[in-house]
């Protein structure tokens, strides 16, 4: 038969053409006698026709190329092909004819497949969709290189207790995260669980069950399922839950130690009979999940995870070694002899940390000092030099950062104040201490060519209980899905209850292009610093960022944000880069409405252009969104004391150093907010100690010259302005203390100053400080006309911060009584 897409020859039976896989059959309507309709029966004769096998080499659906058969099961043929759309691997299954032959069957594949590929999980494979090619439905799914359970049982015979618990346990984790999404696999059994070449065990084939119906000889509809691993109540075909889902898997342990499957006898043999080496904790916990009546069984997979995992802690600890590391990586049931004894060394070194597994998972169910609800992502330690693996550590604990800041009922330290420990020796109880929090979050990256290993680990802070840790061995470019994965463990592990919003935060990746990843952690080191060049740096990084992927909203967020700091600064002047900068926001918002960073981006937009009120609905959005995010809670509070809200301004600032303990800028601002209130003792007290810390620091140092001016101590005003690095701006700093000291041009130091003044200002677009603060020299000076000059300047480019600065940093008495400030002074009430 000649192939009607690429004209080969191909054998008369054959379906699909050997070189294209194009369709070889025509469909012939079969018509009832004496009738010009055709039956029935006609309308799906096309997926009734043999299923025939596809070659190696051919390109199906125009799309995936065919590498090898997998297998063959209840459903048809799978292959391992590669998506040419996507140059990935994956697995497609052609489902039989007899399955794929009515709507409602294909109707419900659809239904449930969309709820399946909800499922994130490390334990469950990916489903990816439902496709049709030439009458033929078939569906695709994540490739998982590796051996079905029921091959390693008939190769090995049965497993010892610990890899019995270690494969339980992964197939529990993975059924808690399906059942908590509502979904019910319903056709689990070893042939449809892998092990992976780094041991992970998969779950496979979510979704399906649920739509197999097919018809017998009889046209009866039957379930197509495995009756040896069904529930009694499946078998029935009565309503099934999760919990059918835990006898199938009580079967399958019961088997993988036993070797022989349990008959459907009201109980089982008790395993533990049937094979010496069987704990009794163990067979116990195989025989409630096969319990014939569901109330009596485990109420839920988590539940089992718990028992499995208390019944591994009191495991000899010869087992142990096999089973009690949580790993992605733990070696796979078919390893013997030399490579089992050389991975058993390995395991020895981590079994005294698993021990802690139990505890941990006490502590945080609240048995001893309540749930954890604070914890700090500390730096990802490098396992090996290399400026790639640093930013991968970096930006680890970015993302995680992100992440989980965004949960309910979490509170997250911010990147800033975590970042401080990169690179020291610490103990946790200290970190506890500092950043106030219960828990610690550490990690190691190795990367060797394109493949890497990250170890990440949950600590209590106040006894060092190990609560949670696992190792993954993945490709560079699964970085994002190890994150995901990591914030879903911690979330389950700490309870957190997650609505399907938190659920696509944790799902959602910023971007897919690692070298834009990389580039914009690089921007956030920078962007963290805050001196005028860091973040024309940071800028120069995020550009990197969003030239490499367009649509990384955090990149455009990121440019917007630093171009805002550096207006509202007068690091660079608002008609250079408002335009720049505003595009950026909306192109943020515009990827994502939901990113925090994004709605406080565009609230440094809209404060440059005095917009208050749309400043404020920003910066509250911001917070709504992710209330962790320590620097909306710093803009937010700022906002109230520009307002003068001083208790509100207080509240964030505080919530702000909550989360950013060893920030300084949070702390500066709180003194700010305490010298804007006229609390200048206040002030001083918090500013200081900034200054003795890092004499560099600008904006402490801005701040504590103009509470002590405000409190007449001019001699210490001046002494604070003497220590300002950057000459141009100690020059304006020493101008306020001078002018202010002689009401004007009394010397012939301040003659000079006076004309160095001038010459520095000729250009108003190249001065280092705000318009407001030329202003207020100037009135200083008695110059009046250059005061109101300078003020009407400060009001086009940024007038909430010229407004905020003529009436809060000690206005001369010329400039409250003069008619062009009346806008300014109308309602100031002179502080005390």
């Amino acid at each position: 038969m000649k192939c009607p897409a690429c004209g080969t020859e191909n054998p008369a039976d054959t379906r699909f053409c050997g070189q294209c896989a194009a369709s070889l059959q025509t469909r012939q309507p079969t018509e009832s006698p004496g009738s010009s309709a055709p039956s029935a029966s006609s309308a799906s004769e096309t997926f009734m026709l043999p299923l025939q096998e596809l070659k190696t080499g051919t390109l199906f659906a125009g799309r995936y190329q065919v590498i090898e058969e997998l297998g063959r099961g209840g459903m048809g043929r799978v292959y391992k092909v590669l998506d040419k759309e996507v140059e990935e691997k994956v697995a497609l299954k052609l489902i039989r004819p007899e399955i794929a032959g009515e709507e409602e069957t294909i109707r419900r594949f659809r239904s449930e497949l969309r709820l399946a590929r909800q499922i994130t999980h490390q334990n469950v494979c990916r489903m990816h969709d439902l496709g049709r090619f030439e009458g033929t439905y078939y569906l695709t799914m994540e490739y998982v290189s590796g051996e079905d359970l029921k091959s390693t049982l008939k190769r090995m015979g049965p497993l010892s207790a610990g890899k019995v618990i270690s494969v339980g346990r992964q197939i529990a984790s993975g059924l808690s995260e399906a059942h908590r999404l509502g979904i019910v696999h319903r056709d689990l059994k070893p042939q449809n669980i892998m092990v992976d070449r780094e041991g992970t065990v998969r779950v496979m084939d979510f979704g399906i069950a649920r739509s197999q119906r097919a018809r017998g000889d009889t046209g009866a509809a039957i379930l197509v399922g495995t009756p040896d691993y069904m529930s009694p109540e499946q078998a029935e075909s009565r309503e099934v839950d999760g919990r059918s889902d835990i006898y199938s898997l009580g079967i399958i342990l019961y088997e993988l130690l036993t070797g022989r499957i349990p008959t459907a006898a009201d109980r089982p043999p008790d395993p533990a009979k049937a094979s010496p080496q069987v704990p009794e904790a163990l067979s116990r916990i195989v025989l409630k999940c096969l319990e014939r009546d569901r109330v009596r069984r485990y109420p839920s997979a988590a539940d089992l995870l718990s028992e499995l995992e208390d019944s591994e802690a009191r495991l000899p600890g010869s087992e142990k070694l096999l089973s009690a590391k949580r790993t992605t990586t733990a070696p796979p049931a078919a390893l013997k002899g030399r490579a089992a004894r050389k991975w058993a060394v390995a395991a020895a070194g981590v079994v005294l940390l698993a021990a802690a597994v139990i505890v941990g998972w006490r502590l945080l169910t609240g048995t001893r000092g309540g749930a954890i609800r604070s914890l700090a992502v500390l730096p990802f330690e490098s396992e090996q030099a290399g400026e790639q693996v640093e930013y991968l550590c970096d930006g680890m604990m970015e993302s995680l950062i992100g992440k989980l800041a965004q949960l309910p009922g979490l509170k997250v330290i911010s990147t800033y104040s975590v970042r401080q420990y990169k690179g020291k020796q610490v103990s946790l109880q200290d970190v506890g201490r500092e950043l106030n929090v219960q828990a610690a979050l550490t990690g190691r990256i190795a990367q060797q060519g394109d493949k890497l290993t990250v170890r990440a680990e949950l600590v209590n802070v106040e006894d060092g209980s190990r609560l949670w840790g696992d190792q993954y061995l993945r490709p560079a470019g699964d970085i994002f899905s190890i994150q995901e994965e990591i914030a879903r463990e911690i979330s389950r592990k700490l309870e957190l209850r997650l609505t399907g919003a938190d659920e696509k935060v944790l799902a959602k990746n910023p971007t897919e292009n690692l070298e834009a990843y990389r580039h914009y952690v690089e921007g956030r080191f920078y962007w963290n610093r805050r001196t005028p060049d860091d973040l024309r740096q940071a800028v120069a990084c995020y550009e990197q960022a969003v030239t490499l992927d367009p649509d990384y909203a955090l990149g455009h967020a990121g440019i917007a944000e630093a171009y805002g700091v550096m207006m509202d600064a007068s690091f660079a002047q608002p008609e250079r880069i408002m335009g720049i900068a505003e595009e950026h926001a909306l192109r943020a918002l515009e990827l994502d409405e939901n990113l925090a960073e994004a709605h406080t981006a565009m609230s440094c937009i809209k404060k440059v252009k005095g917009d208050f009120e749309g400043t404020e609905i920003e910066l509250l959005r911001a917070r709504e969104l992710n209330p962790n995010y320590a620097t909306g809670r710093q803009w937010l509070a700022e906002h109230y004391m520009y307002r003068e809200n001083y208790p509100l301004a207080h509240a964030e600032i505080s919530k702000a150093i909550e989360l950013d303990p060893n920030a300084l800028v949070m702390k500066a601002i709180e003194g700010q907010v305490y010298m804007a209130e006229g609390r200048y003792d206040e002030a001083i007290r918090k500013l200081e100690p900034l200054l003795e810390e890092n004499p560099e620091f600008l904006l402490a140092r801005v701040f504590l010259t103009n509470s002590y001016l405000a409190t007449g101590d001019y001699q210490s005003a001046s002494r604070a302005a003497d220590g300002c690095q950057i000459p141009d701006i100690r020059f304006f700093m020493k101008c306020t203390v001078l002018f202010k000291v002689q009401k004007g041009v009394r010397t012939p130091e301040a003659a000079e100053a006076k004309a160095t003044l001038e010459r520095m200002t000729a250009d108003p677009t190249a001065i280092p400080v705000p318009p407001g603060f030329i202003a207020l020299i100037y009135g200083d000076i008695g110059d009046l006309d250059a005061a109101s000059r300078w003020y009407q300047r400060g009001l086009a480019v940024n007038p909430l911060n010229t407004k905020f600065l003529m009436r809060e940093y000690c206005p001369d008495d010329r400039l409250k009584s003069d008619p062009r400030f009346h806008e300014v002074y109308k309602t100031y009430k002179t502080k005390t």
